[in-house]
């Protein structure tokens, strides 16, 4: 994420409590308190020109870091520029405990494993960086945090403390091809070794999409109904 702080006299605290005259006024005007949101603008931007995204960028109005580590004055408005990486290079796993099936799986996501992350991580900082510089944003922008001066050293400390996950994990069941030892379900999403078991989810993508897993995960859903239907004949 990139912090920014707002000037003097710019923004100031979000109103609670928001009622139906509040939604009434938004609806006729676009003004008032319930003209915000805490997350209220998405974009996407690509590495060095790239043809297709990298990152996914989310825009919020204030500075709160929210379950992200890097704390920000709490007492000043401003806005926050969460740069999230569309294709993690880092691999994490999902384990058995031991053989009691009520036992908790051991999770270890193994964030930022992957030292490439960090680099394409960085760089998307430097984007959010430049966003928070441009004339429509200066208003909020009297402090950024990480400072645009900050070097590539500096940014690589500085994410491992402020990075989080925004909950699209894949790939703990990939699906592959018969003789792949590291798929767990074949492509017609049996779970080999165990008959009359398929899983029709996001788990079941080999690798992360460049976008939100909603869409391919009803279209498995959708698929998975087919291929029961079609083994049923």
């Amino acid at each position: 994420h990139v912090y920014t702080l707002a000037q003097d006299g710019v923004g100031g605290s979000v109103p609670l409590g928001l009622g139906e005259a509040d939604t009434a006024r938004w609806l006729i005007s676009h003004d008032g308190p319930a003209s915000y949101f805490t997350e209220n603008g998405v974009g996407w931007a690509a590495r060095d020109g790239g043809s297709v995204p990298d990152y996914e960028l989310l825009l919020s109005y204030n500075t709160e870091p929210g379950n992200f580590g890097a704390m920000v004055d709490p007492d000043r408005s401003g806005t926050t520029i969460g740069v999230v990486l569309l294709q993690p290079q880092s691999r994490g796993s999902v384990r058995l405990a031991s053989a009691d099936p009520l036992a908790k799986p051991v999770i270890d996501p193994r964030y930022l494993s992957a030292a490439e992350d960090v680099e394409t991580l960085i760089a998307g900082l430097r984007i959010a960086q430049r966003m928070a510089q441009t004339d429509v944003l200066k208003p909020w922008a009297e402090q950024i945090h990480p400072a645009p001066e900050a070097s590539d050293t500096d940014l690589a400390a500085f994410i491992p403390g402020d990075i989080g996950t925004v909950f699209h994990p894949v790939g703990t069941v990939r699906m592959g091809a018969a003789d792949d030892p590291s798929a767990v379900v074949d492509e017609r999403l049996r779970v080999k070794g165990i008959a009359g078991l398929r899983v029709a989810d996001a788990s079941v993508m080999p690798s992360l999409i460049r976008g939100h897993t909603m869409a391919p995960t009803v279209f498995i859903g959708h698929r998975a109904a087919e291929l029961i239907a079609e083994d049923a004949v």
